[in-house]
């Protein structure tokens, strides 16, 4: 609002070479996030502000807390598994060498949805997959432009999980999806807007199955 004064503080103090996708683990108190070029996956405990650093053998695009205490990963290969005890194994090779996964989170269902780009970004290669516990990844939606920006609304009462938003040239996408099924309707940009989304929101209460 303009005018109007907020406090905000750092939580963590962190630098990365692309850091993204933040997630509020909120059983452990926990907050992850990737770090994209880097391979990093991040942990940081609210309370006393440290912070573990696993370092992976490849592209990281998103991350989500599971059930086991680990983490479901969206990686260069695809998706994979990081143990709590930092052990990493590429679970679901289903990209080609010039992708990647850019960005992800995971629906109160337990299920992962992730977004795969082109390296370097190209018109069409944008693909949105979604995960199940069975680690049966199915493609959603694909053919977007540039790259996934992929987002989800998920405050209560706005929306129900999930709407994904993808960014394009000239149009933004939203897909609109329940337990079964997805739809897609583009939106009209011919009006002047200030952006385009371009990144996911979490929610809380959603952790891979």
């Amino acid at each position: 609002m303009v005018g109007s004064s907020i406090a905000v503080d750092v939580v963590v103090r962190s630098s990365s070479r692309l850091g993204e996708g933040p997630v509020w683990d909120p059983e452990g108190e926990l907050l992850w996030w990737v770090d994209i070029l880097a391979g990093r996956v991040l942990r940081s405990s609210i309370d006393d502000g440290t912070t573990v650093c696993w370092e992976l053998p490849t592209l990281v695009g998103a991350v989500a807390p599971a059930v086991d205490g680990g983490a479901v990963v969206a990686c260069k290969e695809g998706f994979g598994t990081l143990s709590s005890g930092g052990d990493f194994e590429v679970k679901l090779k289903i990209l080609s060498p010039d992708h990647r996964m850019n960005d992800g989170k995971c629906d109160p269902s337990g299920r992962m949805w992730a977004g795969s780009m082109k390296m370097p970004p190209a018109p069409g290669e944008g693909v949105l997959r979604r995960l199940g516990a069975d680690w049966d990844s199915q493609v959603v939606c694909e053919g977007f432009h540039y790259r996934m920006a992929s987002a989800g609304a998920l405050t209560p009462g706005l929306c129900t999980w999930p709407t994904a938003y993808e960014e394009l040239s000239k149009c933004s996408t939203s897909i609109r999806t329940t337990a079964r099924s997805a739809s897609v309707a583009r939106l009209s940009t011919s009006t002047p807007q200030v952006g385009y989304p371009t990144g996911y929101v979490s929610i809380a209460q959603a952790v891979c199955r």
